[in-house]
């Protein structure tokens, strides 16, 4: 059986809700018609119908903790489609809550992701489903703040006599690289977030009352 990609159109939304035990109870013409069935065949059935095996428990398990507590979760998927075929969707899903804080529903609006997240999507989920994902985020700002403290200390045992000029040169040429380097992939880093968010909103002069910042 052939398990090619479904691509959709860029403007497409594949929206449903379901009960609080993800039952479906509403699926809009985009998802029907990209999932490969009809509205009647999808009403009233578990969501896991269109779950492709190649997704990680893990990460549904994600899901379910984080909508579970009342948190909105956003994440990439790979769906199955009815006959053959997959799909892959950018899903946000939101726990919807009655008037006593309770779920009593969940909202799943679907967009298509991007070739390169479908890639990164592909490699951390064989990942996952070999259980060898460590998550841990790299903390370039701080990294950056501890290398120059370094550096800084290293000077005034200079200074002080504490350390000879032999050593404290051991010591400083590595850091002063270590430092040349994280900067580096902190200026990296900064410049993609910020043209991301040029790319939803760029107003120079809107940008001081709103942040107190023009930066």
């Amino acid at each position: 059986m052939s398990d090619e990609r479904v691509r959709f159109s860029g403007s497409d939304s594949l929206i449903s809700t379901t009960t609080a035990d993800s039952h479906i109870t509403y699926c809009n013409e985009d998802f029907c018609r990209i999932a490969g069935y009809e509205e009647e065949e999808l009403l009233g059935e578990p969501h896991n119908v269109i779950r492709h095996s190649d997704m990680p428990k893990a990460a549904f398990g994600q899901l379910w903790e984080y909508i579970q507590s009342g948190k909105s979760w956003m994440g990439l998927v790979k769906n199955r489609c009815k006959g053959s075929g997959h799909y892959w969707v950018s899903a946000f899903v939101t726990p919807i809550m009655d008037k006593d804080g309770k779920v009593f529903e969940y909202q799943s609006v679907r967009t298509q992701p991007t070739d390169e997240q479908i890639s990164r999507a592909y490699s951390l989920y064989a990942k996952l489903r070999n259980g060898t994902v460590s998550t841990r985020r790299i903390k370039w700002v701080s990294l950056s703040f501890w290398l120059l403290i370094a550096q800084l200390a290293s000077l005034l045992a200079l200074a002080f006599g504490a350390l000879s000029l032999p050593v404290a040169l051991w010591l400083l040429i590595p850091l002063c690289i270590t430092q040349v380097v994280t900067s580096f992939r902190l200026k990296l880093r900064l410049a993609s977030v910020n043209k991301l968010a040029k790319s939803h909103y760029d107003n120079l002069l809107m940008e001081q009352p709103y942040t107190g910042h023009c930066d």
